[in-house]
């Protein structure tokens, strides 16, 4: 909520007070310049309450969608049998190569391998 709006010689523009802790902050004109131009609202916390609360949400992990982390699956080479490892679960039916015999069949255009 704004309290007082200051002349435009001050050295800041407005006195906001913070929803968090009830402080009057100053929101120095660059700042208020800041928001406006980009089409945002004001802050309405101070700067010490907006940087914890950004802190506890990177705690709790909401400020971006969690990342799955990839399954690694041991297999063995449909041509070799050597065991190799997949960073991912291949798809039922799927004819799975390691590395070197990968190489030899996608050289030749076999479909439906998968390279590991």
């Amino acid at each position: 909520m704004m309290n007082e709006h200051r002349d435009m010689n001050d050295e800041h523009v407005d006195d906001i007070t913070c929803i968090e802790c009830g402080e009057v902050f100053i929101l120095q004109e660059g700042e208020q310049g800041f928001y406006i131009q980009r089409g945002l609202s004001l802050p309405k916390r101070c700067g010490s309450c907006r940087a914890e609360r950004k802190a506890q949400k990177m705690r709790e992990g909401t400020r971006s969608a969690p990342q799955k982390q990839p399954t690694a699956k041991q297999v063995r080479c449909q041509h070799c049998e050597r065991l190799t490892i997949l960073p991912f679960i291949p798809q039922e039916g799927s004819d799975v190569y390691c590395r070197i015999c990968w190489e030899g069949v996608k050289n030749v255009g076999i479909t439906g391998a998968i390279y590991v």
